[in-house]
């Protein structure tokens, strides 16, 4: 009998015999019966490892001969004209399993000649088995249907190279378990120099073809993309980039944040990311991670399935592991946020079809602009912007991002035509190579001028489709500008100039009669709309007295001061309280003694 000082209730009355045999029993059954499907599943269901395409062609083996694409009888888009579908195979020590297999691709792409190359690294439970179920089928058969939808999107020639490895071990129960066994399998499969040369041989020949390369890796393809990209990028010199792709892109990646924080360092402090300090080059990253914040795999089950493998793990491995979620729910490696604008297009509800057709329309569109557009449940399209992070570090070949959940439902929602556009944009918006556009931010003001110049506010070429067009060449130079000395000093430059430059170049005989003066006060607008994101940069500014003393000149006239003042308004609306990076641009300027409107 317990004390009442001690346990101050009465003691419950102990159950009957037979309840406790009952429920002795029941315990010891189900354990037995999860027991006995463990083994069973651990013993005699291991996945093989083993090759299941040869080299020559992009068929199985064996006889039972897999149709991947509904439309296609016995190849995997062999035959097509318009695209072309190749598996390469790596075994769990990082070695081809057939070598022809990566001959083959490669020649192809020099053979084909397409206008996109698009490498794919799949996740978790995936190989390249044809008789693996539906659940295994349906990951190459997606990526077959994608490549068909970039086709149909006027995407051009598209080629597709399936990345398979083992990504599954175990079938039945034990397969849940398996999350940290198969990660680190990906990175040694990332590391080694097999898959680093046959990702250099593909970029290589897509280039030299004029195609675009775009490598693209799903959660665990994912861990393995990005360890292979931070060792690719880490041994290039400049000058020397011919073996990378456009792009690294890691869509619901499955690397632990502190890892991915690692490998983020080192690709940041890479010679062809830092080898001018001083550059003047728009920023565009080697590697875009991706991760949607519906993708609760990443969200709860990696640190339930870590818990689960290390139920008495120490106190290290839990403070360093053990409840670690990806990178993209980690806000401390988070590079860049996603800020939905003001606005929508189109202005009125369509159609599901015409809203699709309008989302490929605006994706293909040549921007500076680090902008997508998403579909909205009323059948609109909502512009989002990746924005840096006020708070985190400017990494320029690292840029890790959340997206919005309308984009990827879930973690395995990559492959839809949402995402699809939404990818369409990042990389058109983040790649060097497009001739008609300016890559520098010298380049970048001098189109702005000449907009102002040829189409200035007041004249008839004056709509609304070129306001869009200063708008995002605008934007492209403020959230892709790099912060130093250099670039702060150009600006700087162009608005004490800004008077003169203007109207003395201004072609009166085209544009006919304009008001000057809105001509100069548009240009000072671009100016300080582009400025006032560089609050962040405090390092520089705080560095460079000079640099302040000029600011300061500047914001003792009426003129500049309105012209910041209405740098905010682009950025004003029902979505916004307020344009917090004005309000914030307005208290550094404070902090310094400098006036504000």
């Amino acid at each position: 009998m317990y004390k009442r000082s001690v346990f101050p209730f009465p003691c419950p009355p102990k159950p009957s015999l037979v309840l406790q045999f009952f429920c002795g029993s029941f315990c010891l059954s189900l354990g037995a019966l999860l027991g006995c499907s463990l083994l069973s599943s651990c013993t005699f269901r291991i996945r093989p490892e083993k090759a299941y395409f040869d080299g020559s062609i992009t068929t199985p083996k064996h006889e039972n001969a897999w149709r991947v694409a509904r439309r296609f009888d016995s190849e995997l888009s062999r035959d097509q004209n318009t695209n072309r579908f190749f598996v390469a195979e790596f075994a769990q020590d990082g070695q081809p399993k057939v070598s022809q297999q990566l001959i083959t691709a490669v020649e192809q792409i020099k053979e084909f000649n397409p206008k996109t190359v698009l490498l794919y690294i799949h996740g978790w439970h995936n190989d390249s088995s044809p008789d693996c179920g539906e659940a295994k089928k349906k990951d190459m058969n997606d990526l077959d249907g994608l490549v068909h939808r970039m086709v149909e999107a006027k995407m051009g020639r598209v080629l597709a190279i399936y990345v398979a490895w083992r990504g599954e071990s175990l079938d039945g129960l034990l397969k849940w378990g398996t999350l940290t066994g198969r990660r680190r399998v990906a990175r040694k499969i990332g590391e080694s120099p097999y898959l680093q040369n046959f990702l250099g041989d593909v970029a290589e020949a897509g280039k030299q073809q004029g195609s675009n390369v775009i490598f693209a890796g799903h959660s665990l393809g994912g861990v393995l993309l990005e360890k292979s990209a931070t060792l690719m990028i880490e041994k290039t010199k400049p000058g020397k980039e011919q073996r990378l792709p456009h792009l690294f892109l890691l869509a619901n990646s499955a690397e632990l944040s502190f890892v991915s924080k690692e490998q983020m360092d080192r690709v940041n402090k890479s010679e062809i990311v830092n080898c001018q300090p001083e550059n003047t080059r728009l920023l565009a990253p080697r590697i875009l991670a991706v991760t949607s914040s519906k993708d609760l795999a990443n969200m709860f089950l990696q640190p339930l399935n870590n818990y689960l493998l290390h139920p008495f793990a120490t106190l290290s491995y839990v403070r360093h592991e053990l409840f670690v979620n990806s990178m993209g729910f980690d806000r401390s490696t988070r590079s860049h946020d996603v800020q939905k604008t003001v606005e929508q297009q189109p202005q009125r509800p369509v159609s599901d079809c015409d809203l699709k057709a309008l989302q490929f329309k605006l994706s293909l569109a040549p921007t500076l602009d680090p902008a997508f557009w998403v579909p909205n449940k009323d059948h609109r399209l909502t512009k989002y912007r990746i924005v840096p992070r006020p708070d985190g570090v400017r990494t320029p070949g690292f840029w890790n991002i959340k997206s919005p959940g309308s984009i990827s439902l879930n973690h395995n929602d990559v492959y839809d035509d949402k995402f699809l556009a939404a990818g369409v944009s990042w990389f058109r918006m983040l790649n060097h190579n497009y001739a008609d556009l300016p890559d520098t931010l010298p380049e970048m003001l001098a189109g702005l001028k000449k907009e102002l110049r040829t189409h200035p506010p007041g004249s008839p070429g004056y709509k609304e489709d070129r306001r869009l067009h200063r708008t995002q060449w605008t934007m492209g130079a403020a959230l892709r500008m790099p912060y130093n000395k250099t670039t702060f000093g150009l600006l700087l430059g162009e608005l004490e100039n800004s008077d003169a430059e203007i109207i003395d170049e201004l072609d009166t005989a085209r544009t006919g009669p304009a008001d000057y003066a809105a001509i100069v006060r548009s240009h000072r607008v671009h100016l300080f709309a582009i400025l006032k994101y560089t609050y962040s940069a405090h390092a520089v500014w705080d560095s460079s007295p000079d640099l302040l003393a000029r600011l300061r000149a500047l914001m003792e006239k009426e003129p500049l001061r309105d012209a910041l003042a209405r740098a905010g308004a682009a950025e004003s609306g029902k979505d916004f309280e307020s344009d917090k990076n004005l309000n914030s641009f307005y208290k550094f300027l404070r902090k310094h003694a400098i006036r504000t409107p």
